[in-house]
C-alpha cells in the first residue's frame, strides 16, 4: 500500500449558525445605536436588542470583538478592523490595527468600542496599550496610549468609554479598571 497523507479529498457544509445560539461567545459590547453586538463561534458577530432578541448576524473572519452604530457592525480579528453596512454580507472596508510597539508582541486587538462623541471606534491594542480611533471611513482618528500607575506593569484586556468621554482601560493583569480622561 502507499503512503496516504490523511487530506480530505472533498469537503462540503458548515457549521450551523443558528441566530440567538451562543456558540463560543468571544466579546460583547453595546454600540452605538444602543443594540448588544456579541463576536461570537463559528466567526460571525450577533446582534441583539437590550431586551433580549436576536436581531440579526454577520458571518466572517475569527471576530473577536464586535460593536456597532447606524453605520452597521464594526468587527475586530486579532489584527483587522472592518465594517460590514446594516444587511451587507462582505465588509465596506477593512483596516490593519497597528499598534505594536518595537520590541514588544505584535498587535493584539483586546477590545472594541463606539465612540459617540467621536463618532468613531476606539480600538485597544493590547501588548502596546494604545487606543486607536478610526472613523466611519476606516481613517485612524487618534489614539491614547494607557500608562499603569504606582511602577505596575499593566495587561490590558478590554476598553469600554463612558457618556462623560472617559475611557476605561481592564488591566487584568493587576485586576483593575483604570479610568481615564480624554480631554
Amino acid at each position: 500500500p502507499g503512503q496516504n497523507s490523511g487530506d480530505p479529498a472533498d469537503a462540503w457544509g458548515q457549521p450551523i449558525q443558528v441566530l440567538g445560539l451562543l456558540d463560543g461567545p468571544e466579546g460583547i459590547s453595546v454600540g452605538g445605536d444602543g443594540d448588544v453586538y456579541l463576536a461570537d463561534l463559528p466567526p460571525r458577530v450577533q446582534r441583539w436588542s437590550t431586551a433580549g432578541a436576536a436581531l440579526g448576524q454577520v458571518a466572517g473572519e475569527d471576530f473577536i470583538e464586535a460593536t456597532g452604530s447606524s453605520d452597521g457592525v464594526y468587527a475586530a480579528t486579532v489584527d483587522r478592523l472592518s465594517l460590514y453596512p446594516p444587511g451587507a454580507t462582505d465588509p465596506a472596508w477593512d483596516v490593519e490595527i497597528a499598534g505594536g510597539v518595537p520590541g514588544q508582541r505584535d498587535t493584539a486587538v483586546a477590545g472594541i468600542a463606539w465612540d459617540a462623541d467621536k463618532s468613531a471606534v476606539a480600538v485597544l491594542d493590547g501588548p502596546s496599550g494604545k487606543v486607536l480611533w478610526y472613523d466611519q471611513t476606516g481613517a485612524a482618528a487618534g489614539d491614547l496610549t494607557l500608562r499603569g500607575s504606582d511602577g505596575l506593569r499593566a495587561a490590558w484586556a478590554d476598553v469600554t468609554l463612558w457618556s462623560d468621554g472617559s475611557i476605561g482601560g481592564l488591566d487584568a493583569g493587576n485586576r483593575q479598571i483604570r479610568v481615564f480622561s480624554t480631554t
